[in-house]
């Protein structure tokens, strides 16, 4: 595997860094932190924020109100303690009053989209959050991006947060309405040990020429110095592609570290995984193209450019009207090995099966050197051994995750508009066991708030499995399954051992004043 070129830490400019512990800002002090660095180091778990070694999750709230600001949005951190489960510690509100650069405000939607891992490099993890309803420096819903991270102190406790605001024109872009910057956040590396990490962040209301809502994606690298190197990607500008209406390329995103060539080397980096649910797709016909949907895939060092749509070779299906491919994205990696299988799995929760409108299906994808991704198998509720059958409406694979299950993959997808039983859009997640090819899916089970340990009972409208974040920590990996319709939201975990917990506003530490808690994941997580 290629090492990354001495010329991406090359001129790093540092950025303005503040210290905050949910109160006023004060700069930061200047200079190393070896103390903190070390403790951060001494982790072994992309998930540990405050460098105790123990793993942290992150849940978004974006419609909280704060201050009396409606929908000004808060992010929960539950932080992992000596029982070694993640989240199940102490818990910390971040708003915008306890980050830099930003005020409160009503409809900025703080914590739409959360992502966690270490982008700077230190061994510890940070936060990234979108706010894609931010009204920036007068442009309504132009949207910005919070990187946070936090200095230990050796305590366990949080420590302080250092924040960088991040807006389209540090991201290599402008700054316009309607943009929605924001929306989809990710954040990625090759993995443990790894100095440097690829960013992105999806601006899918972006208008390009006359092309409303086209959409675009800020990419950059981040290191211990901030974020560096950022540019604008686009369908025709540098990816394949055409920017059309209504595309919003980077709904979706993931950063993951796949398979990329550049026509003399062949080499493991962090990916950018984009997906254009509303992209009109060549071949699919004139009446039937709208709204099919593309993923693009695409590294910041070689040239490597990969676009897959249901009319790409071997993919499974056609592309229709509607069908919102790439709707959803997660990335997933069996065994140890540095080089061993990975998969993308895709969501396609607007497709239409026969007759029945947007009963939704998945498609799985295995990353092969030289040749990207490649597709092994398409599953919808009508697959053998998945539970219920499709119907009209379901949108089954509106959300997916992937987590390791020995030599096969835990295949994660919810049906959030899933009618249980009499009641309407209830939801319903079901977790399936895949062999490493794809072909064999074995111990299925299914969940709805009518299963054990979750902490509501089925309610019309709670769209059960909205979200869905796979965690892997130190002592156990989880799958978390978001309700944040049942009332103030709550999120249901089960471990690879089956077992089950929840987090609840007003319970255990969470706060009670909630909008819809759950409505984003930290982790290996999807995105609306």
């Amino acid at each position: 595997m290629r090492a990354h070129p001495p010329t991406r830490r090359a001129g790093l400019v540092a950025a303005v860094a503040v210290t905050a512990v949910l109160g006023p800002l004060v700069p930061a002090a200047a200079g190393p932190l070896p103390a903190a660095i070390n403790l951060c180091r001494a982790t072994s778990s992309d998930l540990d924020l405050n460098g105790d070694g123990y793993d942290d999750a992150v849940v978004g709230d974006p419609y909280a109100t704060v201050a009396g600001a409606r929908e000004a949005g808060a992010v929960v951190v539950l932080y992992g303690d000596a029982d070694r489960r993640i989240g199940e510690g102490r818990r910390l509100v971040l708003t915008q009053a306890s980050v830099p650069g930003s005020n409160v405000e009503a409809g900025d939607r703080f914590g739409w989209s959360v992502a966690l891992d270490d982008a700077t490099g230190d061994g510890c993890a940070d936060l990234l959050v979108g706010s894609p309803g931010e009204d920036w420096r007068g442009d309504v819903d132009a949207g910005i991006v919070h990187l946070i991270s936090f200095t230990p102190d050796g305590s366990g406790g949080p420590g302080a947060a250092h924040g960088d605001l991040l807006d389209q024109a540090r991201l290599g872009g402008s700054v316009e309405a309607g943009d929605q910057l924001g929306w989809a956040v990710a954040i990625g590396d090759t993995g443990p040990g790894s100095e440097e990490a690829t960013v992105a962040v999806g601006a899918p209301g972006e208008d390009l020429g006359n092309a409303a809502d086209a959409g675009v994606v800020h990419a950059a690298f981040a290191a211990e110095f901030g974020v560096v190197q950022p540019n604008q990607w686009r369908q025709g500008g540098g990816l394949p592609g055409v920017p059309e209406d209504g595309d919003r390329f980077g709904s979706s995103l993931v950063v993951a570290p796949l398979w990329v060539s550049d026509g003399t080397d062949t080499a493991i980096e962090p990916t950018v995984v984009a997906g254009a649910p509303g992209d009109r797709v060549p071949g699919a016909g004139a009446t039937a193209a709208d709204g099919a949907g593309s993923v693009t895939t695409w590294d910041l060092v070689t040239s490597f450019r990969q676009q897959v749509t249901q009319e790409s070779p071997g993919v499974p299906g056609r592309a229709e009207a509607g069908d919102a491919f790439g709707g959803s994205l997660a990335f997933g990696k069996t065994g140890m090995d540095e080089q061993g299988p990975r998969d993308v799995v895709v969501g396609v929760p607007g497709e239409d099966l026969g007759r029945i409108r947007d009963a939704g299906s998945v498609t799985l994808f295995g990353d092969h050197p030289g040749d990207g991704l490649r597709a092994e198998q398409a599953f919808d509720q009508g697959s053998a051994t998945f539970a219920g059958s499709p119907e009209e409406g379901d949108r089954f694979g509106a959300a997916v995750a992937l987590r390791p299950r020995g030599s096969a993959l835990a295949l994660v997808v919810s049906a959030p508009w899933e009618d249980v039983g009499s009641v309407a859009d209830a939801g319903l997640v079901q977790v399936a066991s895949v062999s490493r090819d794809g072909r064999d899916v074995v111990g299925v089970r299914a969940y709805s708030e009518n299963s054990s340990g979750t902490p509501g009972a089925v309610t019309r409208g709670s769209r059960f499995g909205l979200a869905l974040a796979a965690m892997s920590g130190t002592a156990e990996s989880v799958v978390a399954v978001s309700s944040p319709h049942q009332g103030a939201g709550s999120v249901f975990v089960v471990d690879s051992d089956d077992g089950t917990r929840s987090w609840v506003p007003g319970r255990g530490g969470v706060p009670a004043s909630s909008g819809r808690f759950g409505w984003s994941l930290g982790g290996l997580q999807t995105q609306r």
